[in-house]
């Protein structure tokens, strides 16, 4: 391929890589969750296929154009499930070593770090993201562990007295 013709496609489908980048970005890096794609890529389609009705690029750069914001979401909501399955497996296993700790010493623990290392090697993270990653515990009368599923709302609430979850937002 030369470099003109690299240019030309560039030029071409360059913008909406970079939308893509920034949308992948804000939802897989930025939180773990698909809302951004949710919300951009379904009108993103429709301005792609108007763009490439209007202007007939070639079936190649309107192949691009209509496949691109499909690919997105399709990748955010993959990352969204596997995130998803970490937190509640990791979930789980925070519920199971709170309940031993109390099964030991008569109350659920202070902090999430109170059961390292006898009962976990260490406190996992809810979802691997920059944002809203970590699992909230609130060790009051009635303790409860929390994340967040589609931040910033959309919260999943343990309560352990109940021993159900639910969900809050």
């Amino acid at each position: 391929m030369s470099f003109s013709r690299f240019r030309g496609c560039w030029s071409a489908i360059g913008g909406t890589l970079v939308c893509a980048l920034v949308v992948g970005f804000l939802d897989v890096v930025s939180d773990g969750s698909c809302l951004c794609s949710a919300m951009i890529c379904p009108i993103w389609l429709v301005v792609a296929v108007v763009r490439s009705v209007l202007q007939r690029p070639g079936w190649g750069v309107a192949g691009a154009r209509i496949f691109i914001p499909i690919v997105t979401l399709l990748l955010a909501v993959a990352n969204y499930r596997v995130q998803k399955t970490i937190a509640v497996g990791n979930a789980a296993l925070l519920i199971e070593a709170c309940e031993q700790y109390r099964a030991n010493n008569g109350s659920y623990p202070k902090h999430l770090k109170d059961l390292v290392p006898r009962y976990l090697r260490s406190v996992p993270r809810a979802k691997y993201c920059c944002l809203w990653g970590e699992f909230a515990y609130f060790a009051s009368n009635r303790p409860l562990l929390l994340w967040y599923d589609l931040p910033p709302f959309g919260r999943w609430v343990y309560n352990f007295e109940k021993r159900r979850w639910r969900y809050l937002d």
